[in-house]
């Protein structure tokens, strides 16, 4: 389909000048410039997909200028309106992260973000040896399977903008009402640490005033670890819901932690509950499928 550097210039007065670009001018220099040299989406597109800084942004802008078209009423067809890209390699490393939860080839990560053989060596080596985000380690793992390579991690990149209540709520709070005999007190509380690295001088004073802030220790572990130590199975057998053998006072068993009648219990194989509490059972993980 052939655009028009008069199209642009009405999209521009109408929209795209209010879409917060930076250095607006000369944006629209370099998308005139394109349009009038080579009048078509496809080539329009193949610049948005070569350029170097600012590429997201520039996808915004030019999708938009497509949807002021088709609401023209001309047929504009785009694969830029499915695709996404990132201005910061931070960003993007943060989103490879999370389409890692099922185990991905470089080909794999280098399809799904639109990205060259170059930028995916460079994302998925910053991520082996790990990025450091607000005092928390983003890490992920590689192993072969056969001739390829895998990347995969269990980690969930989670950064809440809170107001000091609601971290108050998430720590100090929380701290205080889980009993100590709790299966899952630690791992709150491990939680909780990882959230005081996150805050100001201002905040953690606030809260901790009898704290360390040096004394603080950043510690991600994946879920296969965590379930590892009994301080974390119980909670990844909450959520992941899977069978697991277990001994409690002298026999074993096979059942799963489900919740039921407003508590959390052990259910056997044949529906049976079992009358045990969960700090009183050891669960046997070595047979664990971990998701």
């Amino acid at each position: 389909m052939e655009i028009t550097v008069e199209q642009f210039d009405e999209f521009w007065r109408e929209r795209g000048q209010y879409l917060g670009i930076n250095n607006p001018e000369r944006f629209k220099d370099n998308i005139t410039e394109k349009i009038a040299i080579n009048r078509t989406v496809e080539d329009l597109d193949e610049y948005v997909a070569t350029v170097r800084s600012g590429k997201e942004s520039t996808r915004v802008v030019v999708v938009e200028f497509y949807n002021y078209l088709k609401d023209k009423g001309l047929k504009v067809e785009s694969d830029l309106f499915d695709i996404r890209f990132y201005d910061y390699p931070f960003e993007r490393q943060l989103e490879i992260a999370k389409f890692l939860h099922e185990p991905k080839t470089p080909k794999q990560i280098q399809e799904q973000f639109h990205i060259n053989d170059r930028t995916a060596r460079d994302d998925l080596q910053a991520l082996e040896e790990g990025i450091s985000v607000l005092g928390s380690t983003i890490k992920i793992e590689k192993e072969k399977k056969g001739r390829s390579y895998f990347y995969k991690t269990t980690l969930h990149p989670v950064f809440l903008p809170l107001n000091l209540t609601e971290v108050y709520a998430l720590t100090v709070y929380l701290d205080h009402v889980i009993d100590s005999e709790n299966p899952n007190a630690q791992i709150i509380r491990n939680i909780s640490e990882r959230i005081k690295l996150q805050l100001s001088d201002y905040a953690f004073n606030k809260l901790f005033p009898d704290d360390e802030r040096e004394l603080l220790d950043n510690h991600y572990l994946n879920d296969e670890k965590l379930a590892r130590q009994r301080e974390g199975i119980y909670m990844y057998l909450m959520k992941s819901g899977q069978k697991c053998k277990f001994s409690w006072k002298g026999q074993e068993y096979i059942g799963r932690i489900l919740w039921r009648d407003g508590n959390y219990q052990i259910v056997l194989e044949d529906g049976t509950v079992l009358d045990a509490k969960l700090n009183e059972v050891d669960f046997i993980v070595d047979n664990l499928e971990y998701m």
